[in-house]
């Protein structure tokens, strides 16, 4: 199975990395840029997008990216969570690749991801929920009726290889390397401390949550211990048309708190080139005097140096002195050897 990720794509707060294509995920946000869109919005997918020329001439670029980051391999893995909104896009692309989907449909407690958000500064806890709610409907309807299993971070670090032997069975494929080794490592990279904010509370009784996230939230929970039950599609279809039709209502209120997290990077940013001019304008200080003391340095050794030369000449004039001196006592030295 080839990956392709880019581990190096890791934020501070997630030392092991995000493992996603870099290529993957920058080809995402063009296409939804294009379709006037990013990552934050929740209001939904524009339909007519799809069928437009920009989406034409992203197919072809996604296409070389396929190529370019997974070549021949049979079996790969794309993992990025704007897929979940642009599904519809990558299966025209598999298909036209020749690949088959297989879909591990992965969701976390929404008030994790809310919170992860929000300590990012990427939105408000209250935005984040709403974020993840558009995310994993997206995502559910999008996928309906082909090859998935439903897990959950939770379950994945919980227990890791039930999660693999679900999905193996369900999916109708074995994952390569069920090798001891590959099992430790595994083991050594999964851990509760992946989770910098772990929620344990009861969604339903929670007032902050809106209903329609703690319903599609218990869905959720529920299809990844039970399995995918087709009688829950009713309540899942009621809160996506829901969301859909008031969605544009709260539109105005969403457009200013993304004006405003612009607006704070902003300010961020000129507190950073100001906080770095000012440390460029410290290091050309300290460049200056760090020259002024090596230039009195060099001078010093130049100077001993001259000395040490002059001492040296000394001391060679001297040698030859005592040289000259020797030569004049030889013959005095064997006169008095003599016996008289």
């Amino acid at each position: 199975m080839q990956p392709a990720y880019d581990r190096n794509a890791c934020h501070r707060i997630k030392r092991k990395g995000f493992y996603e294509s870099r290529r993957i995920y920058e080809l995402n946000n063009a296409l939804m840029q294009s379709a006037g869109i990013d990552w934050r919005d929740w209001m939904p997918f524009p339909a007519d997008w799809e069928h437009s020329k920009q989406a034409e001439q992203f197919q072809d670029q996604a296409r070389e990216v396929l190529r370019g980051e997974f070549g021949s391999s049979s079996f790969f893995v794309m993992k990025d969570p704007r897929i979940c909104r642009v599904y519809p896009f990558w299966k025209k692309v598999l298909e036209a690749e020749g690949c088959t989907p297989a879909l591990l449909y992965t969701h976390r407690n929404p008030l994790e991801v809310a919170a992860s958000l929000a300590n990012l500064k990427k939105a408000s806890a209250e935005a984040g929920l709403i974020i993840w709610l558009r995310y994993v409907l997206d995502a559910e309807i999008a996928t309906r009726g082909e090859r998935r299993c439903f897990t959950s971070f939770q379950r994945i670090i919980e227990d890791w290889p039930r999660e693999i032997a679900k999905a193996e069975q369900e999916l109708g494929f074995v994952f390569r390397g069920h090798s001891q080794a590959s099992q430790q490592e595994v083991e050594s990279f999964l851990s509760r401390d992946l989770k910098h904010f772990e929620k344990q509370d009861d969604l339903a009784g929670n007032q902050s949550v809106p209903t329609w996230v703690s319903d599609t939230y218990a869905v959720l929970e529920r299809w990844a211990a039970e399995g995918e039950d087709t009688a829950d599609y009713e309540i899942l279809d009621r809160v996506k048309g829901d969301f859909d039709r008031t969605g544009p209502v709260f539109a105005p209120f969403t457009s200013n708190e993304a004006r405003n997290l612009k607006a704070e990077v902003s300010d961020q940013g000129q507190q950073a080139v100001a906080v770095a001019e000012t440390r460029e304008k410290e290091a050309v200080k300290r460049a200056g005097k760090l020259k002024r003391e090596l230039m009195q340095v060099t001078e010093s050794r130049n100077a001993l140096s001259k000395q040490l030369e002059q001492e040296h000449g000394a001391i060679q004039e001297m040698e030859r002195a005592m040289e000259a001196a020797n030569t004049k006592l030889r013959p005095l030295r064997s006169w008095t050897g003599k016996k008289c």
